[in-house]
């Protein structure tokens, strides 16, 4: 593997290399939209497709596992050094996919004809073709409009090029200009890549480091809030400083990394100058400032001087936690949320006294316990030493992993495990059961608990991972024009949201007015109507059509289907 580190922290490989890998891809939410809007401009016929984002942001690596979704059907060009003249464009397009060419030609006509009859021979195979150029924003206005005329080749019934953009930021402004309007007018999908937030951070720090063989909390909060800082949430800074500071913590021989490691480290990568992150700011002029400080040290010792300092041996943030859980039982007692569940006396008791990790659980086999409960919810027993995800597959189901809060737990409404931040920094899970108003039933060890919402959102670090159950022969997303036995598992479900359907011969390929049932079931159900049947269709599907399993959420009492009139379409009402 190459790294100094990697026996230190028991890593299979390297967690944080800034090679685009998509096996170490973080799916946040928008990395999610994102894939989607590719994965639609390559569905759709004809147009650009416009990906933005600052430098590492993660486009290449999305765009790397884009490449991995595409289907079997289509023919890809990549194009990953855009700084060429326009006969140098093409001519790589040429090489990428293939073209004979005259070799050493400068004309753009015998290259533009050369790809025009490969693109009008691949559609007469049913084949597609899409180009995708990163670092977009270095192409010449004269390339641009090259590729914008390489789309005007078209047939009745579409375009037969595809065009991908990934570039930074200033590619917009660039398409803005006017002798780049038309161009800017053939894009049919649009994203722009936005760096990770707190939370987002935290847990890509855990899922490279899950990925790598390393399933222990590593950084302590302290260094995972300094990393945030210092990155602003640019994923290929918090892989540099995290890479410096794991090889420092192994020179120290030291296994938990702290916000000082973690300094030190930011020194080395981003170098002495500003190693905080922070701006310089214009000096106060020195006598409105010396008064004004000398107001506010006044003011300071006068308000503090009354008060009675903390009993020996706690430390200033446990009593200002104190203070913050009195004022919130205060306040709830007061004035109580509207539209919330009353709140029950055990309730109180657990605002009063802060819940704590249950002391009798062994928290290095916390994972292994969580997971054993899942199963059980499946009524399956989980085999010693195999992994979860392994043995789900061996029983017809799946693991899906996740970025979320409660709101998305809920929108998949299947219990899951959860990872745990407790106090001294460590990683632990449990089983989330099921949600009850404003407490979740959860299994710590052989242990059952119920854990009120609010303390669950304080120290969940918003990973989960659930299990759900498979179409046959279920080997990845169902795109348009899959054939099988999983096509025609996901024809026939449709057919029962749509009687129209379920009177026609349900074929084995999923294509035509199946893709566009199936459209219309991601629309109701708030998802992107991309046509591709994915995991969280896939499981708000079975949900729409209660097929057997457990649910996180009470059952709702089940309202007979109704029809439109109008349109024939049979609207499935579910939990």
């Amino acid at each position: 593997m190459g790294i100094l580190y990697a026996n230190h922290f028991q890593l299979r490989e390297a967690p944080f290399s800034i090679a685009p890998n998509p096996r170490f891809l973080f799916m946040s939410e928008q990395h999610r939209e994102a894939l989607a809007h590719l994965l639609y401009g390559i569905e759709h016929d004809g147009g650009f497709v416009l990906l933005t984002g600052e430098v590492g942001t993660g486009k290449t690596t999305l765009c790397r596992c884009l490449l991995e979704k595409t289907p079997a059907d289509v023919d890809v060009a990549f194009i990953i050094n855009p700084r060429l003249s326009v006969v140098e464009l093409l001519a790589n397009i040429c090489d990428e996919l293939g073209i004979d060419y005259a070799q050493n030609t400068q004309s753009n006509r015998l290259l533009v004809d050369a790809i025009n009859h490969y693109l009008l021979a691949r559609h007469a195979e049913g084949r597609k073709t899409v180009l995708i150029i990163d670092e977009a924003q270095n192409l010449d206005s004269d390339v641009l409009e090259q590729l914008r005329l390489l789309t005007n080749l078209e047939t009745d019934e579409r375009k037969l090029l595809q065009i991908i953009l990934l570039g930074q930021p200033e590619l917009q402004q660039k398409l803005a200009h006017a002798d780049l309007r038309q161009l800017s007018q053939r894009i049919t999908a649009r994203y722009h890549l936005q760096a990770l937030n707190r939370k987002e951070t935290n847990a890509y720090i855990a899922h490279r480091l899950s990925v790598a063989g390393c399933d222990e909390a590593v950084f302590s909060t302290a260094a995972q809030a300094h990393i945030h800082r210092i990155s602003q949430g640019i994923p290929r800074l918090i892989n540099l400083i995290c890479d410096r500071a794991m090889l420092g913590a192994y020179a120290g021989s030291v296994k938990k990394i702290d916000r000082n490691i973690v300094r030190q480290a930011c020194r080395e990568v981003l170098g002495e100058h500003n190693p905080d992150g922070t701006r310089k700011r214009w000096k106060i002029p020195l006598m409105v400032g010396g008064f004004a400080v000398i107001a506010l040290f006044v003011g300071t010792f006068i308000a503090t001087s009354h008060k009675t300092p903390p009993p020996a041996g706690q430390t200033i943030t446990q009593t200002a936690h104190s203070q913050a859980a009195r004022s919130q039982v205060k306040h709830s007692q007061t004035t109580p949320a509207q539209n919330e569940p009353p709140t029950n006396v055990t309730t109180h008791k657990n605002a009063e006294k802060p819940w704590a990790w249950p002391a009798e659980i062994d928290t290095a086999q916390s994972r292994e316990s969580a997971f054993r409960a899942l199963f059980k919810t499946w009524n399956m027993t989980l085999p010693d030493s195999l992994d979860p995800c392994a043995f789900a597959v061996t029983q017809g189901l799946a693991c899906l992993q996740q970025i979320g809060d409660l709101g998305r737990l809920r929108s998949l409404n299947r219990p899951a495990v959860l990872a745990w931040q407790n106090g001294t920094g460590d990683v632990v899970y449990l089983a989330v059961l099921s949600l009850n108003g404003d407490t979740a039933n959860a299994v710590i060890g052989d242990k059952q608990v119920r854990i009120p919402l609010p303390v669950l959102r304080q120290h969940w670090m918003q990973t989960f991972t659930l299990l759900w159950r498979t179409p046959k022969a279920y080997s990845g997303d169902l795109l348009p024009g899959t054939a099988g036995p999983s096509a025609k598992w996901l024809n026939e479900k449709l057919a029962t949201l749509e009687p129209a359907l379920s009177m026609q011969r349900i074929p084995g390929i999923y294509q035509g007015n199946w893709v566009r049932r199936l459209r219309q079931f991601q629309r109701d159900t708030g998802l992107p109507p991309d046509g591709a049947a994915g995991p969280q269709t896939l499981i708000r599907l079975n949900t729409a059509l209660h097929t057997p399993g457990p649910r996180l959420l009470p059952e709702i009492k089940k309202t007979a289907p109704t029809k439109q009139a109008s349109s024939g379409k049979t609207h499935v009402v579910h939990p």
